[in-house]
This record gives C-alpha cells, structure tokens and sequence, in this order.
C-alpha cells in the first residue's frame, strides 16, 4: 500500500511540473493538461517497467523476510554463499579481518541503541569498521558511532538483493498480492507527519501565485494543500479504525454483562 501510494504521489508531482512547463509552451490549457498527464503516466509505467526488469521479486520482499526470520538468519545465508569454513560467525555478527559485517534488519530504521552493542563487540575484536546491513540508520546513530570511535557503513537492501542474486543465493520468495484499502490509503495521505510538507508546499504555490501569470492554477493548488494539512491536523493523531475497536469492546463487554446477569437469574 506503501508503493501505491508513493506512485500516485509521484505522478501528482509529475503533473503538476509538467502542467506549469506546458502552459508555458502551449496557449490551450486543456492541450497542456492532456501533455502533462500523458507525460506522468509515461514516466510512471516506465519507472513500472524498468523494476520489473531488473529484479526478480522486489528487494523490500526480501527485506521483509530479513526482518521476519531474524538477523541470524541473514548472517548464516551471506557465509553459506561464500561457501568458505574459515569465516567466523556468531548470532547476526560476521567476523572479517579488518571489520565487522553485521545484520541489523528490524522493520525501522538502525537506533543509536544498537550502534553502541555493536561497538562493544568491535572493542573487544580491536577493529572499528563496521558495515551495517539494514532499512537506514538514524542521525544520531552516526553520532554515538562517532562518540565510540567506529566507522559505520549502511549497506541497503538493494545491495545485498544484487550480491545474493549475483551468487544464485536469493530465498524463494513470492509477492503476496495485497488487496487494495481505501481505508488505508486515506491514513497515509492524512499522517499527522504528512502535516509539514503539506504546509510548506502549501504556502510555496501560493507565494509563487504572486509572480505569476498562472495565478488562480497556484492559488487553487496551494489551498489543496492547505486543505489536506487541516485534514492531517484534524485527523492524523489517531487511527480512522480505533472508534471501531472501542465500539466492538464495549458491544462485548455489554453482552458479557447482560449473560451474566441472565445466567444468574436461571440460577436464583
């Protein structure tokens, strides 16, 4: 649903790029409308196309079964393909001569938390260059890296795809089809974190609006944003689904309390 969502942004910014350079090359609104949106439907099956091709499964596939199966798990898998004895490895560390290969796959991104074990193990095997294999590392991961004296390296999912895919060592893996939830695609477009970015272009259409010729396109786009960060302030702080829970909880909790009640007057 992720993905989705980020194609559908990307044409939306696609379109709009593309609708303010062709109103500039074209008189006819309506002809620079059909350009630009024939140009971001392109762009968007090309990018389509182009994965297809260069993978067998996606990488995040790949990362998702990294982070199910466990960090021990990809460590085994990257020194079976090696298919060498002599390298050492325990839990998710691989010990090399002059660094530390070691598999951090959570579904987030690596935390300063686990820069500082990893920095008790690079201390203790005098070596301080450590290659991290995860989603992304965060800001200030890379200062308690600094602080404890090790040179760390995020290596990225697509890096490790090719390498396996290289040595004929990829998992079997298939793409479960995930059925499409408007309701889900609603809470990512209204995340309270959306709130930002829907703000600050916002407020660039409509400044841009004032040195313009196209100034109701920028007006009328600027106050969509807007719209959409009011949206994300009034309701991007809970679940869209949570009165559902509360409502089922206490439908529950009332039959519970009126079978008890039944069940005590067949007693009495």
């Amino acid at each position: 649903m992720a993905k989705v969502f980020d194609y559908i942004a990307l044409a939306f910014i696609l379109l709009i790029a593309s609708f303010t350079l062709s109103a500039m090359l074209f008189d006819n609104l309506i002809l620079a409308l059909v350009v630009s949106s024939a140009f971001s439907l392109s762009v968007i099956v090309f990018l389509k196309f182009i994965s297809k091709g260069r993978y067998k499964y996606s990488p995040q596939l790949l990362a998702t079964e990294f982070c199910i199966q466990g960090n021990e798990y990809v460590a085994k898998l990257l020194v079976s393909v090696l298919k060498n004895g002599k390298i050492e490895n325990s839990s998710n560390v691989i010990y090399l001569k002059n660094c530390l290969v070691v598999s951090l796959f959570k579904f987030g991104t690596i935390s300063s938390q686990d820069v500082a074990n990893v920095s008790k193990i690079a201390k203790e095997r005098a070596v301080f260059k450590v290659f991290a294999l995860g989603y992304g590392i965060d800001r200030k991961a890379y200062q308690v890296a600094n602080f404890v004296g090790i040179n760390l390296k995020l290596v990225k999912i697509n890096a490790i795809y090719r390498f396996l895919d290289k040595h004929g060592a990829l998992p079997n893996l298939s793409k479960k089809k995930q059925k499409f939830s408007f309701s889900s695609l609603l809470e990512a477009i209204f995340s309270k974190s959306n709130l930002k970015y829907y703000l600050f272009s916002g407020a660039v259409l409509i400044a841009t609006s004032f040195i313009t010729p196209l100034k109701t396109y920028y007006i009328v786009s600027g106050s969509i944003s807007l719209l959409l960060a009011l949206f994300c302030l009034l309701f991007g702080n809970g679940n869209l689904h949570s009165q559902n829970v509360f409502k089922q909880l206490e439908n529950a909790a009332d039959f519970d309390c009126v079978s008890n009640d039944n069940s005590k007057k067949h007693e009495n």
